[in-house]
């Protein structure tokens, strides 16, 4: 059993919505629509992504630049690395946005070893993104939601930071820490080594009791 964070791209570490500037500046309205659909309900978030990317006509080399220029991160990610590899915990990141630019976002930290999720984009004959779970199986919905779901299914307990950016993934973990104001939450990201120190432990602990005595070492939702 491993201890997992899993950092939400779009929740916790992104200053702006990139995907929103790509498509403002790179797409016809038709992505307004899109997006309109997705907040109404109507459609996933990795749907509208995927379709509104779809109609960009741009070619990568002016794309990808001003994308990198856009993404920007906020700091306190390389701390919490660091506390997690010196603490026994595992560190993830996932995003529901794009390859061309989550990548060089991480880049600049310098950790390589840092796994993380997003959808994988080509540009053969127009734009394409396409999300993979962690079967690697293609899906149009519910990314984030099914690598917390194979943690569980792993039988690791896991902590979801950025609870905002995928609440059905933030549901499903053991505990969710959000910027929302509350008895949990954090309003940058330094905030969260702190909360980790005095809260991790006994979460693990508590769920370790809890769950000794079951036939299965988790509980965990399907994907």
């Amino acid at each position: 059993m491993a201890r997992v964070v899993c950092v939400d791209y779009e929740g916790a570490l992104a200053r702006r919505d990139v995907p929103a500037a790509i498509f403002e500046r790179f797409a016809d309205e038709s992505w307004r629509t899109l997006r309109a659909e997705w907040q109404r309900g109507f459609r996933s978030r990795e749907s509208y992504l995927a379709e509104a990317l779809r109609s960009i006509e741009a070619p990568a080399d002016e794309v990808v630049p001003f994308a990198t220029e856009t993404a920007e991160l906020e700091r306190g990610l390389t701390e919490l690395w660091d506390w997690a590899h010196w603490n026994d915990w595992f560190l993830v990141v996932l995003a529901d946005g794009f390859d061309f630019y989550v990548e060089p976002s991480l880049a600049p930290l310098g950790l390589p070893r840092l796994p993380r999720h997003c959808a994988r984009t080509t540009t053969r004959y127009r734009w394409r993104a396409q999300y993979f779970s962690p079967r690697g199986i293609e899906i149009q919905a519910r990314f984030k939601l099914s690598y917390v779901a194979a943690y569980r299914a792993a039988g690791d307990f896991v902590v979801y930071l950025g609870a905002e950016g995928a609440p059905e993934a933030a549901a499903a973990a053991h505990a969710a820490i959000g910027r929302a104001r509350g008895d949990l939450h954090f309003v940058r990201l330094e905030d969260v080594v702190g909360i980790l120190e005095r809260q991790g432990e006994a979460w693990w602990r508590s769920w370790c009791s809890t769950t000794a005595g079951e036939a299965s070492s988790n509980s965990s939702p399907e994907p």
